[in-house]
């Protein structure tokens, strides 16, 4: 605790700092400045405090009490506080904490009927392009899209004649589709920088041949996004060689 009545007097506020910024730094710790005024003058008294967490509302209560036994006017110019604490992290010794569980040790019944149900019957690839190349922006035109999509509905991979459908009046761009028996080919435009395509194949390495035919005919396009998922019903999550290469899961 420090009064300070002049100019002169100004180097008890540094000496009262100096606690709260080199002594005890962390909290609680606070320096706090306390104008008690009259109408002719003041008085200053400056505040130092370490440990009390309440100094905040011990302080409040001080000034307050002063006030009625002084007469004079108090004002909290301001308080000032420490470093934050770094949270400290608490160590439980627990021994089950220890033990190492194995997939027996759950029940498995639901997650072994759901793998041994389901039912891949192919794969689907989508695919994001963009008309940006090597970070340059190149054009891209209705008629070089139906270009390339025609190209790939023509492909000899696909057995059979595919049904092939465009829609060029939705929205600012295109739609086009080829729907085989055992695959599909689906081409969004969204009329300015993006074309999204849409694979499906009942073969995975038919996929992959139709995959390059689409890039080859996209030459104007680059890739953004890739998704890869196998497709089929009863919650499928595996593809169909996963299973036969593994009919049992490892876990079961």
């Amino acid at each position: 605790l420090a009064t300070i009545d002049s100019q002169k007097d100004m180097w008890k506020r540094s000496v009262v700092d100096r606690i709260r910024t080199t002594i005890t730094r962390l909290d609680p710790v606070f320096r706090a400045h306390v104008l008690f005024n009259t109408t002719e003058s003041s008085l200053e008294m400056a505040f130092a405090s370490s440990g009390d967490e309440l100094f905040v509302d011990n302080l409040k209560t001080a000034v307050s009490s002063m006030e009625k036994k002084s007469g004079l006017t108090a004002e909290i110019r301001n308080i000032f506080g420490g470093l934050w604490k770094s949270e400290p992290t608490y160590i439980i010794e627990d021994d089950a904490g220890l033990k190492f569980f194995k997939p027996e040790d759950f029940d498995l019944k639901a997650s072994l009927k759901q793998y041994r149900t389901q039912k891949p019957v192919g794969a689907q690839s989508i695919i994001q392009y963009t008309n940006v190349v090597r970070q340059k922006p190149t054009l891209m035109v209705a008629e070089d899209l139906k270009k390339g999509f025609d190209k790939v509905a023509l492909t000899d991979q696909v057995e059979g004649y595919p049904f092939v459908e465009a829609y060029e009046t939705i929205g600012d761009g295109d739609i086009h589709i080829a729907i085989w028996d055992t695959a599909m080919i689906l081409f969004v435009w969204d009329g300015r920088v993006q074309v999204d395509v849409n694979i499906f194949c009942a073969d995975r390495t038919i996929m992959a041949a139709l995959q390059a035919e689409v890039e080859q005919a996209l030459p104007e396009l680059e890739i953004k996004l890739r998704d890869f998922h196998p497709r089929g019903y009863g919650q499928v999550v595996n593809f169909a060689e996963d299973l036969v290469d593994m009919a049992e899961p490892h876990w079961a």
